[in-house]
């Protein structure tokens, strides 16, 4: 790999964690694009850390388009500008991005997990995850695998135990698959978001939005409420900034009132908690109560939660030792 002398060039250059930091893509991804599909190549310096240039970020951006596309990791590398088997033609109706050959990807992974929750295999389904996990940004396995494959569990479902039992033991297995960087990010005493279940949510509802949270690097932790009195007294006892509250289909007047009562006491101390809500479309609750719509990006990168997002990277050995 090409040696970087750092006194040759005037050029930018930015560490992994730099990079990972402006694209959303985080290094593990970064090592596993480079080692298993030779895409996003850094220079090295002497000692072997990896340095991005500004194309190199480009390039990032560009892979990221195709992933949205629904082009699979392994097949994004001939389509990059300046491959030399870049294909002339790269619309919708090319062979590269045929909508059922992609379709078929995500679709064999869905039933692969399928597989795993009708045979109760644990093992199998965590192993799949986190192939997966390490090769796409959560956002892309939000919109292509987890939110088709979840709406349509229930009916797709071929587990002989019972749908209710399965759903029972997915979210389980869900929640602890996204737990390891979640219990990471609480390191340290700055003060957490709080993610809260209002009542009786979709259960998958709060599962994805911590992991997208986490994917983030929120530090956040997770409760389940009944009512707004409870809220109240969890924020007094919890250090936090911010609380984001995952709706019921059902969010009364009555509701409505004691959060706009709430929101209101907690703006008038001197350390201001910022409340949101969310749910499959909190347009119109955030609109009643004079609240800005924000989408789940906006709120992970910049909804007012100061000291929120951590300062301090989330850090293995390996990634101190080898940016």
């Amino acid at each position: 790999m090409t040696q970087l002398k750092a006194d040759t060039t005037a050029e930018a250059w930015f560490s992994i964690g730099e990079a990972a930091e402006r694209t959303g893509v985080n290094p593990v991804t970064l090592r596993a694009w480079q080692r298993r599909f030779g895409i996003v190549i850094p220079k090295r310096t002497a000692k072997g850390h990896r340095l991005y240039s500004q194309a190199h970020i480009d390039q990032i951006v560009e892979i990221l388009e195709w992933l949205d596309k629904g082009v699979a990791i392994s097949k994004v590398k001939p389509l990059l500008k300046g491959s030399l088997s870049a294909p002339k033609e790269t619309s919708t109706n090319s062979d590269c991005l045929r909508g059922d050959h992609q379709l078929s990807f995500w679709q064999q992974n869905i039933e692969f997990l399928n597989q795993c929750c009708a045979n109760l295999d644990a093992s199998g389904l965590h192993s799949k995850l986190s192939e997966l996990t390490a090769i796409y940004p959560f956002n892309v396995l939000k919109s292509c695998l987890f939110l088709p494959w979840l709406a349509d569990f229930e009916k797709n479902s071929t587990a002989t135990l019972g749908v209710a039992a399965v759903q029972t033991w997915l979210a389980r297995e869900l929640a602890d698959a996204f737990s390891a960087r979640r219990l990471a990010l609480l390191e340290g005493n700055n003060p957490a978001l709080l993610l809260v279940s209002f009542g009786d949510v979709d259960e998958w509802q709060p599962i994805l939005l911590s992991a997208e949270l986490s994917a983030n690097n929120v530090k956040h932790q997770q409760f389940t409420i009944n009512n707004i009195a409870q809220l109240k007294e969890l924020i007094g006892r919890v250090n936090c900034n911010g609380v984001l509250l995952v709706l019921p289909p059902l969010f009364t007047q009555d509701d409505v009132h004691e959060f706009q009562v709430l929101r209101q006491a907690l703006q008038d101390k001197a350390q201001a908690v910022e409340l949101h809500l969310w749910d499959i479309d909190a347009q119109s609750s955030n609109r009643s109560l004079g609240l800005a719509n924000t989408n789940n990006e906006s709120r992970s990168n910049n909804i007012s939660l100061a000291g929120t997002r951590s300062k301090s990277k989330v850090t293995t050995k390996r990634d101190k030792n080898d940016s």
